[in-house]
């Protein structure tokens, strides 16, 4: 089947995805390599909140991110995949930072204002997986 006709506009949320999720994927991997001296040098509230973190959470926050880059190729090579995949990003990154709510002290540290990084994960996600469904539905996603 022949690739339908890639806008420019959906090029452009392609890549600014993928920078996005690379960004994302980056800040993981430099918060679970902390050396010991930096974690130590972290606040107490930091340092307890990253105690009590569990090993499950950085596997779905993995995994939403994962499926973020995936999604985000698909989008680039207008794939209809690609809504799956921002779809199940979106989940894992609700279950994630629902999870690091419900068993971590972050809302007893951060409160409110330590929600605005996680809700900024989830709604990206969600306008990415409604604007990848909504040219999956166009046709200009094969």
């Amino acid at each position: 089947m022949a690739n339908p006709r890639r806008p420019l506009g959906m090029m452009l949320i392609g890549m600014a995805a993928l920078l996005w999720y690379l960004a994302c994927l980056t800040m993981m991997v430099r918060e679970l390599a902390l050396p010991p001296a930096v974690v130590a040098a972290l606040s107490l509230a930091d340092q307890e909140i990253r105690s009590a973190t569990p090993a499950w959470s950085h596997v779905v926050s993995g995994f939403a991110i994962a499926t973020g880059l995936l999604g985000a190729a698909g989008l680039l090579r207008a794939r209809a995949w690609s809504a799956g995949m921002f779809q199940l990003s979106m989940l894992g990154a609700l279950v994630q930072m629902a999870s690091l709510y419900a068993v971590t002290p972050a809302w007893d540290h951060y409160g409110v204002q330590g929600t605005m990084f996680p809700l900024l994960r989830i709604a990206v996600a969600l306008l990415l997986w409604r604007y990848a469904d909504d040219a999956r539905v166009r046709g200009r996603l094969a």
